[in-house]
């Protein structure tokens, strides 16, 4: 199988890298017979801060914000997103939640940690998060 990775921030070939260890252009039969998959990938960050109480309600997404990628993924790309907070601005611990990935973009949320017994009013001060997006 052979990677094939994009950077949509370069005008490029794509860069192969076969299990043989040549590296270079696929020709188009090797792509025809499926020795080729494709991955794309890209990142950005995000101010995110929470004035709103914590979300409880599952599919609730009135609260969430919607992050738009810099260029949208093939049409019928299954996308897969990896948020991390960047910045330790607030004394309580964010939780990110993430909802309705789709080739252009997703929703997003901070959501402090709720669990048993430890209750949060939801209100968190602005953070810096990361994401990172790829085809998978």
């Amino acid at each position: 199988m052979i990677t094939r990775l994009w950077d949509f921030g370069i005008q490029g070939p794509f860069h192969d890298q076969c299990p043989d260890g040549r590296r270079g252009r696929l020709s188009n039969q090797e792509i025809q017979q499926g020795k080729s998959t494709m991955s794309f990938i890209q990142t950005g960050k995000i101010n995110l801060g929470s004035d709103n109480a914590i979300e409880t309600s599952g599919g609730n997404t009135s609260t969430f914000t919607r992050v738009t990628f810099p260029s949208p993924f093939p049409s019928g790309s299954q996308v897969v997103v990896f948020p991390l907070t960047q910045t330790f601005n607030g004394p309580e611990t964010p939780g990110i939640r993430i909802h309705d990935v789709t080739n252009t973009g997703f929703l997003i949320r901070l959501n402090e940690v709720y669990a048993g017994t430890t209750r949060s009013d939801g209100k968190h001060t602005t953070e810096t998060i990361g994401w990172m997006a790829a085809t998978v």
